[in-house]
């Protein structure tokens, strides 16, 4: 009887794995920054590389700033790619605003888009509270304006890829003269790293 009991869960142990994942247990795609555009990467971005990328940020109709990226691998690949965004810098801000990022560091976390080469992401807090600006000046003292996400888009392309923002809002939480929020928009354009690579989101 023994025996039979246990043949009946080798059985059933076999017929379970053949029919895959259950409903509703799905596994995520790995996901990888890839130096070549092909749908199955081995030639990647390892652990602990550190990318760096420029472009703007706008704020609602209060100001447009200059901006400044950069973000470490916090993973050789996974489900989603994490990094690490240890600096954020805003710069030559329109209308004589002053705007600097708060809580750093923050966390980016992507995702591939099918097989490549672009995938959606999203800035969350890592080290901090919640990601966001402070304004100073143009009508604003200390005003502080943060979300507890910011969605991305992360085109890849031989030259580089391209993270854009333009569906997040930031709310303020303190100062004087402020908005109740902000609409946020960015774009940053990050080069790849090497002669010869790209960089593109893959699996």
């Amino acid at each position: 009887m023994r025996a039979r009991g246990l043949l009946s869960v080798l059985i059933c142990a076999c017929a379970l794995g053949s029919l895959g994942a259950l409903p509703g247990t799905a596994a995520a795609t790995t996901t990888l920054f890839c130096k070549e555009n092909v749908s199955f990467c081995g030639n990647y971005y390892p652990l602990a590389t550190t990318f760096t990328g420029s472009g703007s940020v706008s704020l609602g109709a209060v100001t447009t700033c200059s901006s400044s990226i950069a973000f470490k691998t916090l993973d050789n690949f996974g489900a989603p790619l994490r990094s690490r965004i240890d600096t954020f810098g805003l710069s030559s801000c329109s209308n004589g605003c002053t705007v600097t990022a708060e809580n750093m560091s923050w966390q980016l976390n992507v995702e591939v888009n099918g097989s490549g080469p672009d995938g959606s992401g999203k800035i969350i807090p890592s080290t901090g509270g919640n990601p966001g600006v402070k304004i100073n000046g143009c009508g604003q003292s200390n005003c502080i304006y943060l979300t507890p996400g910011i969605p991305e888009f992360v085109a890849g392309g031989a030259l580089g890829a391209t993270l854009k923002s333009s569906g997040g809002t930031v709310t303020n939480v303190s100062g004087s003269g402020c908005a109740a929020s902000l609409k946020l928009t960015m774009s940053h354009t990050v080069p790849p790293i090497g002669a010869g690579n790209g960089l593109y989101v893959t699996s």
